[in-house]
């Protein structure tokens, strides 16, 4: 447990945002060095470099094979300051919060637009398309210099997810089955819409190994009292994963995601996801203080509670 203390501590300390390319590489090194240390060689550790926006993914190999058999993973990138989406999520929960606070902004913003339009077009003496066209880039930086802003706390999202993967792999590296069968995938770009996820799927995924792979995604795993678990439809291993974990006294609910709780697992046939989540006053559940400044708790006891279910979970897969 010391060991997954002094991890976390490094994660957020050292690397507290994994937003910009050059800070992404640096952590990828530190995470190359830790999986040294669980026993696995150069040959086992890719960083698979995708077009586009798919960024870098970090792959570990199972030792000695090109394929694998289930597949563990998290996100590594961190958010921008986008945290306004879900303010609303404490009282009416995730899914209204995302639906709600973007008509907020629309109805708080009509005065303003129409003030703005007044000035430009009779002040300026703009034209009504030109006055039209400022109107929109005025109202859009605001949110645009928002998702430009790297958010400074990320404990939760996704430095837990992360701290599960490690937490799992240290004990898959002592156990000689497990490693020979269970692959590691840290994802990029997440963030901006499951972009290192798809390069994946598109490429390595598909070639190495059963297109019908166990996928179990960490995200978000650090705050929270209720076990969200979420498929992009329901499966064998959203099913069985959801009982064993009731059977180790975990509340837990079980949920298809598409909007609502997107992330990497929704690119893979047979992918889940875990995050801990809370109650909203209305009953709906929502993700704690992700993507503001306030995302600064992570349980790591709790983290480690769930790694270990996840590992005697994968004892008991053929």
């Amino acid at each position: 447990m010391h060991d997954l203390y002094t991890l976390a501590e490094t994660f957020f300390n050292q690397f507290p945002t994994r937003f910009r390319r050059k800070a992404k590489q640096a952590f990828l090194v530190h995470c190359g060095e830790e999986f040294r240390k669980f026993g696995y060689g150069n040959a086992d550790i890719v960083i698979q470099k995708n077009k586009g926006l798919g960024g870098e993914n970090f792959i570990v190999w199972p030792p000695e094979r090109t394929d694998a058999e289930i597949f563990i993973t998290a996100h590594y990138d961190t958010p921008p300051r986008s945290g306004f989406f879900v303010l609303a999520a404490p009282l009416v929960g995730q899914a209204w919060s995302m639906a709600i606070m973007p008509i907020i902004g629309l109805i708080s913003g009509f005065p303003l637009a129409l003030l703005l339009n007044l000035f430009f077009s009779q002040v300026l003496g703009l034209s009504g398309l030109l006055s039209f066209l400022l109107l929109n880039v005025v109202l859009a930086i605001p949110t645009i210099v928002c998702l430009n802003l790297a958010n400074k706390h990320n404990h939760n999202d996704n430095g837990s997810g992360l701290l599960g993967v490690f937490h799992i792999a240290a004990q898959v590296a002592r156990d000689p089955k497990l490693k020979s069968k269970v692959a590691f995938v840290l994802f990029d770009n997440e963030e901006w819409g499951l972009f290192g996820a798809r390069a994946f799927a598109k490429c390595r995924y598909k070639q190495n190994c059963s297109a019908n792979a166990p996928v179990i995604n960490l995200d978000c795993i650090g705050n929270g009292d209720t076990v969200l678990l979420t498929a992009k439809t329901k499966h064998n291993i959203w099913q069985a994963l959801g009982i064993h974990l009731q059977d180790q006294g975990f509340n837990v609910t079980q949920k298809k995601s598409f909007l609502t709780f997107p992330s990497d697992h929704l690119c893979f046939p047979r992918g889940v996801m875990l995050a801990f989540a809370r109650k909203s006053k209305f009953g709906s559940l929502y993700l704690p203080r992700i993507h503001s400044g306030r995302d600064t708790v992570c349980d790591i006891d709790t983290v480690a509670r769930l790694g270990d279910a996840v590992v005697e979970y994968m004892g008991t897969l053929p």
